[in-house]
């Protein structure tokens, strides 16, 4: 019976995908954050759109257009004219890069 409604919570989630889990950094809602931490908070900011911009072309277009939501990575693939695996690969790829600075 578990593997049932297992099964039928994964196909439901294959049609109707949920939101991006991973967090935005716009989204951070400042006003509840004391003004010391908003400081560090947007120097963090700064340094990570930075080390993004630092970033070879085609890694800064995938890592935006992931990080805004604006896109699923099988949109992403099709923009550059690959698959939804090349999209995928790519985005983790230069997310190490980005965690390596």
């Amino acid at each position: 019976m578990q593997k049932n409604l297992w099964c039928t919570e994964l196909k439901r989630r294959k049609y109707h995908p949920s939101t991006s889990q991973e967090p935005d950094i716009s989204a951070l809602d400042i006003s509840i954050i004391p003004p010391d931490k908003q400081t560090e908070s947007n120097d963090t900011k700064m340094y990570i759109l930075k080390q993004i911009h630092e970033l070879p072309e085609r890694e800064k277009e995938i890592i935006l257009l992931r990080a805004t939501g604006a896109m699923s990575f099988d949109e992403i693939g099709q923009l550059f004219g690959k698959n939804g695996s090349w999209a995928r690969v790519t985005y983790y790829r230069a997310k190490q890069k980005l965690r390596k600075e």
